[in-house]
């Protein structure tokens, strides 16, 4: 990814891990927000303050992480929640329900190679609890309401996902270090290799600071113990999404239903990720509590 300075109108902002609105800040709000329903409820204030004067980032797309011999068929499934094909499941000694950044990378190294990011949504326990979002103000955007942003919430640990789209061999990532703040970080997929604490950094680094940093304030390096050894992780403020755009978990079920694999096979592979393997159901992004 490359950062340039910045006369463009859109800036990158990240919300624990993922990016959701640009400078002007307001100004992009308003007209969102006057684009809106008319019925729907009204935006969270973004914590933190305004966005200021911030740099334009142009992401990276990773799409030399996959190699020729690495494409998978999509796993036939039954949209009764049951699947036809063999199931990720985390490996001994790990959990489907990692709660923190080093639980996740756990997670991660015991999955097959290459590990893609269905393959990660398969190993997730279940109930799965998602937010969804039809905002495109993020680098990891949401392209239409049918393919909305999906945040997997656990716990204090929030994943982020797209089913297609550039973004959409991307995973973004935030752990809630304190209220009000995050520490943020992201993995291009597939995995050919067990992640390691500067594969995180590196995607949203930026020399001692990090693109996320151009929008959330008061970022700063933290001492944490899966980042130990290097120079921190990078944590800032949090901005929430605004509840506008906020998409029903009925909606993706949905298109996961119509999908068809045939058309769309990496789509369909990432959505039946999600709901072929139990009980998907909608919360809230984030609680009060750190």
């Amino acid at each position: 990814m490359k950062c340039s300075s910045g006369r463009a109108s859109r800036a990158a902002l990240v919300l624990g891990g993922w990016l959701v609105a640009c400078a002007p800040l307001e100004d992009e709000q308003r007209r969102e927000a006057d684009a809106a329903p008319a019925a729907a409820a009204p935006p969270l204030a973004a914590s933190g303050g305004g966005a200021g004067d911030v740099v334009s980032v142009e992401r990276a797309h990773p799409e030399d992480a996959r190699g020729p011999d690495d494409t998978e068929p999509p796993p036939a499934s039954d949209r009764d929640g049951t699947s036809t094909a063999p199931r990720c499941v985390p490996a001994p000694g790990t959990t489907g329900a990692p709660a923190t950044i080093a639980e996740l990378m756990e997670l991660l190294a015991g999955l097959p190679r290459p590990t893609t990011l269905a393959c990660l949504l398969q190993s997730l326990e279940r109930p799965l609890e998602v937010y969804l979002t039809s905002s495109t103000l993020s680098a990891q955007p949401a392209p239409a309401e049918r393919s909305p942003r999906t945040f997997v919430v656990l716990g204090p640990l929030v994943l982020s996902v797209v089913a297609e789209g550039e973004a959409s061999r991307l995973l973004e990532l935030g752990y809630r270090s304190a209220p009000g703040r995050s520490i943020k970080a992201e993995l291009p997929f597939p995995l050919r290799q067990a992640p390691a604490p500067d594969d995180l950094l590196d995607q949203v680094g930026l020399g001692r600071v990090s693109m996320c940093g151009g929008c959330h304030t008061n970022e700063r390096r933290v001492a944490d113990a899966f980042f130990d050894g290097s120079d921190g992780a990078f944590e800032s403020d949090i901005i929430p999404p605004l509840y506008v755009y906020q998409v029903d978990v009925d909606v993706l079920r949905g298109e996961a239903e119509r999908c068809d694999a045939g058309q769309e096979p990496e789509r369909c592979e990432l959505l039946g990720a999600l709901f072929d393997h139990g009980e998907v159901r909608q919360t809230e992004l984030w609680s009060e509590q750190p």
